[in-house]
């Protein structure tokens, strides 16, 4: 309701425009000059689990469509990994006494790396034991 695209080839009426967003705290992107707007439209990407941003600081657009691009492609191999993370996360809010702990360990590159073995559940029961892993993996 309060962005303005200033897209005009008239750099008087660009101008009128500018300096009215400016006096009333608009927010306002110059089609004609990204550096003369105080916005900027970011490359937007998901995946199954993830979004994220990307804007470059040299006002480049396809530089920043092809990095989130190759981005998108990395981090979807994630995309099982932060699903079972968030659902420990989720559930391990019920155990006050486990939470700072667990949560600490699922982040780490040692979790990272037993995920990717195959053997998380049995690196996870082994520090936690087989009734709690149980109640956080539901």
């Amino acid at each position: 309701k309060h962005i303005i695209v200033i897209a005009s080839n008239d750099e008087n009426i660009n101008e009128i425009i500018r300096k009215y967003c400016d006096d009333n705290y608009k927010i306002y992107i110059d089609a004609s000059d990204f550096t003369n707007g105080i916005g900027v439209v970011p490359a937007e990407r998901s995946s199954k689990t993830m979004n994220f941003a990307l804007n470059t600081k040299q006002g480049n657009p396809k530089g920043a469509v092809f990095m989130c691009n190759k981005i998108q492609n990395y981090i979807s191999e994630y995309d099982d990994f932060i699903e079972l993370t968030g659902t420990i996360r989720n559930n391990v809010k019920n155990y006050p006494e486990y939470k700072r702990d667990v949560l600490s360990y699922i982040y780490s590159s040692e979790f990272e790396e037993a995920y990717k073995r195959g053997d998380y559940i049995e690196s996870l029961n082994e520090r936690y034991g087989n009734d709690i892993i149980k109640k956080l993996l539901m």
